[in-house]
């Protein structure tokens, strides 16, 4: 008698995709393989809560549209994006493995990202910020710089703190 293969759950694929991080880690690349991680665990959430399925090979195109449909209602556009591209990749890697013959998510095209520009502070406000740094003070002074540094140049808060001699 042959045996059947047990076909994978949504968690045992997850579980299987976590126990192979990307060859070549980078910090990015683990972040990455975390975030995605992260999005698989709150897909396999969303099907159990729904009653969809949680077999792998039994998720249709239709079960991944109802959670990016349901994260577009419930958080950023970004976030719905980003989880995307973590089943994105996930069903490319069982695909991969052999799991799949086809990704349920093949033609689908990721939720798109509304351009959101910065907030930006008015010269009143500009003006202010600038006379909180007055004073005679190491961390006045330094401040202002700062500040200026910024104003100035463009750079993002994340470029200056990572700026060495400062």
């Amino acid at each position: 008698m042959t045996r059947r293969k047990e076909r994978p759950s949504c968690e045992a694929g997850c579980r299987g995709f976590e126990s192979r991080p990307p060859l070549h880690t980078t910090t990015y690349q683990i972040g990455t393989h975390n975030s995605y991680l992260e999005g698989l665990r709150l897909f396999s959430m969303f099907l159990a809560d729904k009653g969809m399925p949680l077999v792998v090979a039994n998720i249709r195109r239709e079960h991944v549209e109802a959670f990016i449909a349901d994260l577009l209602a419930n958080w950023k556009p970004a976030t719905a994006h980003n989880r995307y591209r973590a089943l994105h990749g996930f069903f490319r890697w069982c695909v991969a493995d052999g799991e799949l013959k086809a990704s349920p998510m093949a033609n689908m095209k990721p939720p798109a990202i509304p351009e959101a520009p910065p907030d930006v502070l008015g010269e009143d406000q500009l003006r202010r910020l600038l006379r909180a740094c007055e004073g005679p003070g190491f961390a006045e002074r330094r401040d202002s710089a700062l500040i200026r540094l910024l104003l100035d140049t463009g750079m993002r808060r994340e470029e200056l703190a990572g700026r060495r001699g400062i």
